[in-house]
């Protein structure tokens, strides 16, 4: 009776081992997906295009993965050049995202991009840049705020167009306007908007 107890519990044990397997390894990662290809420290990395300098990254930490076109980056500095050689854009950001296959870039913590041409500076805690459509927008529940020469506008759900050099906001907009009249102190004048 001992054996045929001991028999059946191997055989359970056996069952349970067999059938708790997974048979699905089709979704495990491969090494290049999980690990980076490339991985550098303090670096420069600059983009040239059509023997032109079009983007000029220094970042304290970046990683490059294969499979994908991925690259994630930490304390980033960057700017873009117009085909005159000017600057276009300048920024800063403490992780930024992004995929050259696609053309799609995120930004997170800490951001400030200075828009030169527009003569316009965006602060923001995450902001997601779509190069295909040239579309920059902003999480629906997170705040972005715009110095424009003499005007502050801050608000929620911001979007905004590289092609119409338009942009918006979706909520809780509030401002402020400082005029270039002084009162008798020589004080500038502002009014707030909401």
């Amino acid at each position: 009776m001992l054996t045929n107890l001991l028999k059946s519990l191997i055989i359970l044990l056996f069952a349970y081992n067999f059938f708790s397997c997974s048979l699905n390894y089709g979704t495990e990662k491969t090494s290049e997906e999980t690990v980076p290809e490339f991985s550098f420290l303090n670096s420069n990395y600059n983009k040239y295009e059509e023997n032109k300098l079009s983007i000029e990254m220094k970042a304290k930490k970046m990683e490059q993965y294969k499979t994908n076109g991925d690259t994630y980056a930490e304390s980033v500095v960057f700017k873009t050049y117009n085909d005159d050689g000017t600057v276009d854009t300048e920024g800063s950001c403490n992780l930024l995202s992004s995929n050259t296959k696609t053309k799609k870039y995120s930004l997170f913590d800490n951001i400030e991009i200075n828009i030169y041409d527009q003569e316009m500076i965006l602060f923001a805690t995450s902001l997601y840049f779509n190069g295909t459509t040239e579309q920059l927008t902003s999480s629906q529940t997170e705040n972005v705020l715009i110095k424009k020469k003499d005007t502050e506008i801050e608000g929620i759900g911001f979007s905004a167009s590289g092609v119409s050099k338009k942009y918006a906001y979706a909520s809780n907009i509030k401002g402020k306007i400082i005029s270039e009249e002084t009162d008798e102190n020589k004080t500038p004048q502002t009014m707030d908007v909401n």
